[in-house]
């Protein structure tokens, strides 16, 4: 793949600089003309696996109608050079050659849509399909020979997540492609025409924007799917964290009693409240990541969650507040969720587990009231239909899912609540306290509880308060 020039790529920076600049202006780079790269001149010079990279990059920078443009302006170079070529030395021989002053794309697209089963009697259009529905896009080519069709690239520009796509391919002169409809939502399919230099100006990109849409008894049925998932998905969850409540509170007591019992020789210091927290959120930080953000955020504060606790229950209320209005009905009023509460992680967890039935409750009415009222509205209301699927919603949900990784040992929150303990000192001052052997014999003992050595704990500790004091020592030089 030939590289661009310098040049070239100085000036894709400045016209995506002004593009930004155009936004921020309160301008659209679709509506005007974008200044942009010299695109034409570098088509020129670039191969076809260059020209398909940079068509994907300037529609993400300039947008669709950009594109265009440069492919026409291209295909307008190309073949002047080639009337050029052949024509005489004047301009009016040139002409008569048949150089063209403005470029038509001498390929001929067309569309038709076939109904796949879904929603018999509803209209259609190339703008909107039913599930299971085929758009069907053809290519006529001018007279081409077999080995200028092998070397034609049709490129679909854009994951086409929406459905399936059978390149059926040439039909004479015709190249065929065929799409199934099979997810709702909106989508474009960008199509780049790139021809052997033989034929450079048949060049031609075209992008087709459409809907997948569902019918009233789609929309029921996906409903009703989402309901059974979702009360899996919030069911699963919720045990999760019912089983980390347990292992978390057995971990607590075991330290507070092994505290207790060194009290009764020397006052020690207990753990405080964000010690514990510490502790708690280690733990969901290693394995899990996004689940500790999650938990940080909601422990922020215990004030309403108007819209609840969990992205999916968000998604949720929007689609169906957006979904009854269509119906001509008003939601349900719904309690409304507070984000959990608790001083410390076991109140927080327990809470937690209450919150997220209370979401299961709420999101279940939400689906069957939109269930109902579609039941009701399928004969007053033809013609209405419904671009978002609630069922893919609770499918690719995944911050619910993270929920089935939060730990559910014991020791993983034994480990962490000792390790958080000792932080507070530092190892010379540590081995000095009157109760440092009573305390080694209590660490001892949960490294046994948990198969691990009390050596290896202290070890490993010790070691990361020397790194962490080295660090810290640096930053203030």
């Amino acid at each position: 793949m030939r590289q661009i020039s310098q040049d070239h790529a100085r000036a894709d920076k400045r016209a995506r600089d002004a593009k930004r600049l155009d936004r921020l202006s309160g301008h659209s780079s679709e509506s005007q003309h974008v200044a942009g790269p010299n695109a034409s001149a570098i088509l020129a010079d670039a191969d076809a696996g260059s020209v398909a990279r940079l068509m994907l990059q300037w529609q993400g920078d300039y947008g669709n109608a950009f594109v265009q443009r440069q492919v026409d302006q291209s295909a307008t170079r190309k073949k002047s050079a080639s009337h050029q070529t052949r024509g005489s030395g004047s301009s009016s021989g040139r002409r008569r050659a048949g150089s063209p002053k403005a470029h038509k794309s001498p390929l001929s697209w067309s569309v038709v849509v076939k109904p796949g089963g879904e929603a018999p009697g509803q209209q259609r259009d190339p703008s909107r399909l039913f599930k299971g529905d085929h758009l069907t896009i053809s290519i006529r080519f001018p007279q081409l020979n077999e080995d200028q069709k092998d070397l034609t690239k049709v490129l679909i520009m854009e994951a086409y997540h929406w459905g399936e796509v059978d390149e059926i391919g040439w039909q004479g002169n015709k190249y065929v492609l065929d799409f199934t409809a099979r997810e709702l939502g909106h989508y474009s399919a960008p199509i780049l025409v790139q021809p052997p230099l033989t034929v450079d100006w048949l060049r031609d990109f075209r992008c087709f924007n459409f809907s997948v849409v569902a019918d009233f008894d789609e929309f029921v049925r996906r409903c009703l799917a989402a309901t059974q998932k979702l009360e899996v998905k919030f069911s699963h969850a919720t045990a999760r964290v019912n089983l980390a409540t347990k292992a978390y509170r057995d971990a607590f007591q075991d330290q507070e009693e092994a505290l207790n019992r060194v009290a009764e020789k020397e006052k020690v210091e207990k753990m405080r409240d964000e010690m514990l927290w510490g502790a708690f959120m280690a733990v969901l930080a290693g394995p899990i990541g996004s689940l500790g953000a999650w938990v940080a955020e909601l422990h922020e504060g215990s004030e309403i969650a108007k819209e609840g606790i969990c992205d999916l229950t968000k998604e949720l209320t929007k689609f169906s507040i957006e979904s009854l209005r269509k119906m001509g009905e008003k939601g349900d009023e719904v309690e409304l969720a507070r984000k959990p509460a608790g001083h410390d992680p076991l109140e927080f967890l327990v809470s937690f587990s209450a919150m997220l039935d209370k979401e299961k409750e709420n999101n279940s009415q939400r689906l069957l009231t939109m269930n109902r009222a579609a039941g009701a509205a399928r004969d007053k209301k033809r013609g209405v239909v419904f671009e978002q699927d609630p069922e893919k919603m609770v499918e690719r949900d995944r911050q619910i899912d993270s929920l089935s990784r939060m730990s559910i040992r014991m020791e993983d929150y034994l480990r962490q609540l000792w390790a958080v303990w000792l932080g507070q000192f530092g190892e010379e001052e540590i081995k000095r306290r009157i109760f440092w052997s009573a305390i080694r014999a209590e660490i001892n003992r949960a490294a046994k509880l948990c198969g691990e050595g009390g050596n290896d704990w202290l070890k490993a500790w010790f070691a990361g308060m020397a790194k962490a004091r080295r660090k810290k020592a640096a930053e203030g030089r």
